[in-house]
This record gives C-alpha cells, sequence and structure tokens, in this order.
C-alpha cells in the first residue's frame, strides 16, 4: 500500500494535522517514538484572546478560535472523550501603568467581545492576596493536550496507522514521485517533530529557537475554581482540585530535567500570591519548538516537491494548529497559496 501522507511526530500539530488530512479521506501514516521532551504532553493547552504585559489581541484569533472549536468538537465526536473546557481567565493588573493598558483594550471594539463588563474573583476571592486591579476575559478555554494526544494515539494504533519509533533520515529513499522508508511508501512526507526539527536535514536552516519550559501540578486544600487565573504565575483548573501551573525559558539546558531553581522561583511567586500553600503532585518540563518572530513554519522543501514541514507553533499551539493544518491541507489538497506570514519561503536566503 501507498499512503497519500507519512506523517513524521505526533505533538498536538501532527495529531489535528493527522486528522484533517483523514477527513478528507486521505491515507495517512504516522511515525512517532512517543518522545518524552514533547511540549505538547505538558502544555496547558490555553486558547486566550487576549495576551501578554501589555493586554494585547492575540494574532488572529478571531479567526482561531472558530476554526479550534469546531476541530477539537469533531476529535471529541471521534475519539469520545471530553477535550475542550470553557474557562475565563482572571487577568490580574499590577499597577497604573498595566491598569493604562487595560483600559486601552477595553476601548477596542474588536476586543470587546472578549472582556467580561462585571468581572468577578468567584472562589479565587479567598486565597488571593490583595490586588490592584484585575478583568475578565471570556470565550476562552483549555484543551486536554494529555488526553487528545493519548486517545487519538490509540485510535491510530487500532487503526494500524501507527509506527512507534524515532525516525531515521538515513532512511529516507526518494524513488521517482514517491518517498519510501523502510518499506512504507508515500507520495508525501510532513515534519511534524516539534523542536527535534533542528536535527532534520531537511530543516534544519530554520531558525528555530527551541526553549524548555516547566510545568507543575498542584493541589490547594479544600480549594476549587473553574476560572484560570493568570497572576505571578498561572492557575490553571484541571479537575478534581488539581491546578496546572508552568512558564520559564531555559534556551541550553534543552532536555526533561526539571530544575530547583524553578520550583523555588515558583513557590515564592505563589507565596506572594495567594494566602494558602500548594501541595506539588508532579513537576515536568519539555522543550518548545519556539521559532525566530513567533510565527509558525509551513510549507515545501525549497527543493524536493513532496517534502513538507508543519512546526513552530511555540506555546500557543492549541489555538494556531487546527487553523494552519486547514491552511495547509487546502494547499496540499486545493493548491491555495500559503500565507506569506507562515511560509518558509520567507527565510529561503537561509538556506542558500
Amino acid at each position: 500500500m501507498t499512503f497519500d501522507y507519512l506523517i513524521v511526530g505526533q505533538g498536538i500539530a501532527g495529531t489535528v494535522l493527522t486528522f484533517k488530512l483523514m477527513q478528507e479521506n486521505k491515507s495517512v501514516c504516522v511515525i512517532d517514538n512517543h518522545h518524552h521532551l514533547s511540549s505538547s504532553k505538558i502544555a496547558a493547552g490555553i486558547v486566550n484572546p487576549i495576551t501578554g504585559r501589555k493586554y494585547v489581541k492575540s494574532w488572529m484569533i478571531d479567526d482561531l478560535i472558530p476554526e479550534s472549536r469546531e476541530t477539537y468538537f469533531a476529535l471529541e465526536k471521534l475519539l469520545d472523550i471530553k477535550v475542550i473546557h470553557d474557562a475565563n481567565i482572571i487577568r490580574t493588573i499590577p499597577n497604573r501603568e498595566a491598569q493604562l493598558n487595560w483600559e486601552r483594550i477595553e476601548l477596542d471594539d474588536s476586543a470587546t467581545k472578549y472582556i467580561v463588563d462585571k468581572p468577578s474573583l468567584g472562589n479565587y476571592n479567598s486565597i488571593l492576596k490583595p490586588l490592584f486591579d484585575f478583568g475578565e476575559l471570556t470565550k476562552s478555554f483549555r484543551v486536554d493536550m494529555k488526553n487528545l494526544l493519548a486517545s487519538f494515539r490509540d485510535y491510530l494504533e487500532k487503526d494500524k496507522r501507527l509506527i512507534l519509533e524515532k525516525f531515521d533520515y538515513n532512511k529516507l529513499i526518494f524513488d521517482e514521485s514517491l518517498i519510501e522508508y523502510k518499506g512504507i511508501k508515500a507520495n508525501n512526507i510532513i515534519f511534524s517533530e516539534g523542536f527535534h526539527a533542528t536535527q532534520n536535514p531537511f530543516f534544519n536552516y530554520l531558525p528555530f529557537q527551541p526553549a524548555k519550559g516547566e510545568a507543575i501540578i498542584f493541589t490547594l486544600d479544600n480549594f476549587h475554581a473553574d476560572k484560570i487565573l493568570r497572576h505571578k504565575q498561572f492557575m490553571v483548573p484541571f479537575g478534581n482540585g488539581e491546578f496546572w501551573s508552568g512558564g520559564g525559558y531555559e534556551w541550553k539546558q534543552l532536555d526533561d530535567t526539571t530544575t530547583i531553581k524553578f520550583k523555588d522561583n515558583w513557590l515564592t511567586q505563589m507565596s506572594d500570591m495567594i494566602n494558602s500553600k500548594p501541595t506539588i503532585i508532579e513537576h515536568k518540563a519539555a522543550v518548545r519548538p519556539a521559532v525566530k518572530g513567533r510565527r509558525p513554519l509551513i510549507g515545501n522543501h525549497p527543493r524536493i516537491k513532496n517534502v513538507y514541514i508543519f512546526n513552530g507553533m511555540g506555546t500557543k499551539g492549541a489555538s494556531l494548529v487546527p487553523y494552519w493544518a486547514k491552511h495547509l491541507v487546502s494547499h496540499l489538497l486545493r493548491g491555495e497559496n500559503i500565507s506569506d506570514e507562515v511560509s518558509i519561503s520567507r527565510f529561503l536566503s537561509y538556506y542558500e
């Protein structure tokens, strides 16, 4: 059998892209080694309409949210699981300068649909130390990355569309219009391998800037919440009284080793935030496929027509991947041009 597409990597990018191609009745085989460094596996999966310290609308968020919801709902139906968890986001406002930035976004007509007129801290009111001010966002949600990736993995295995191994670039053979990998033939290959693309001989010229992040799962005594809190640290409800919190950018030590430095800094900031002591359940680390310019990397290899990359979604993968996966599929199947903002052609000079 010759597959239409061979996809390398089953993080959130590879998972959603595979699903989109299957919706178009294309045959897909996925190669993945369940790598523990994958950032998708420890990400909170937050889709957030207004981000950053200056409270600005997320890039293309008006288009990203509807496509994300439609895609994840379809995956829920296919896999019979719950993926989308709606949750407003509390944004704390630390000082007068930040308050002016919040007032500015409140005056932006295109952003008002994401801002709650009468914000409420909800249950956080009982544990938070005094705040300068706060606002609240709506239309935000969390994607259960861990459940989604594991369930889709099981689906692929049952359908015999998954090969569990580390991809060996040296075993890839090009034969006229086909590619062959260890006896598997396909018309095209798409690399969605996260930060491992830095070792990919076809795309290692691209300006990846991989960064390690860390995440902590914790509980608080007798405390539950249904909103996400963005203060000095995140508090993201994961159900059953558990919360996710994470962040950090480590550019040199690119591994899954957790650090005392991150943990101690996190504990200090949490003690500045709340009057309750957290109990740490789990501490994890992974490497994000960050990219210079913070825009995805999508497109065809400059010289090999059936070799593609779909990567570089960074910290906003939960919102970016569905929209841009649909975009790439439209290019592959209907010849639509890839947007200049994400096309790897913008880095052609790096290749030459």
